[in-house]
């Protein structure tokens, strides 16, 4: 066993820890290091428990004092609903409606939709105008302006609202 010295172990209470080491403590130097030890590994162990990601995160303050406010934070978008943002982002006017649809539909799967909304929508409209009301549909969101209680019936009413169908694409014979 390597045994420290008196003064090694000060150095780790107070260079490691941060702690002050007491003199005039009952506690030698070697159970004042140990106090610090366990408490770290107590105040770690706590971090641990806090710093599960909660889907549903909401965060608000407001101080009075110098008349500030953070708007709430929500974030419930998983994995899924991510990379089908970003996989939507990246399309263009050449990608096959079907794929934006499917996307669409993983993106609002835990709505309810009628069968053929989403290839109606992907075949009659671009998908830089469906990234347009997506991104602005997450920014409202991420940043506490708007909570939006149907998506699919905000996103599909914004979109027509907002942005002309796509031209019909003439055949060529």
């Amino acid at each position: 066993m390597n045994e420290t010295s008196v003064e090694e172990t000060i150095s780790k209470i107070e260079q490691v820890h941060h702690a002050k080491y007491s003199f005039d403590s009952s506690l030698s130097a070697y159970d004042q290091l140990l106090a610090c030890e366990a408490y770290a590994d107590a105040d770690e162990e706590y971090q641990k428990q806090n710093s599960t990601i909660n889907e549903s995160v909401s965060v608000k303050w407001n101080d009075s004092d110098s008349g500030t406010y953070k708007r709430s934070f929500n974030s419930e978008l998983t994995n899924s609903k991510q990379y089908a943002i970003t996989k939507l982002n990246s399309f263009n006017y050449r990608t096959p409606p079907n794929e934006i649809a499917l996307l669409l539909e993983q993106l609002f799967a835990d709505f309810e939709s009628k069968p053929g909304h989403w290839l109606y929508i992907s075949q009659n409209f671009t998908p830089r105008s469906i990234n347009w009301v997506i991104n602005g549909m997450v920014k409202a969101h991420k940043s506490g302006w708007k909570t939006i209680q149907n998506p699919p019936g905000y996103f599909t009413s914004t979109l027509k609202k907002y942005y002309k169908p796509r031209k019909s694409v003439r055949r060529l014979k």
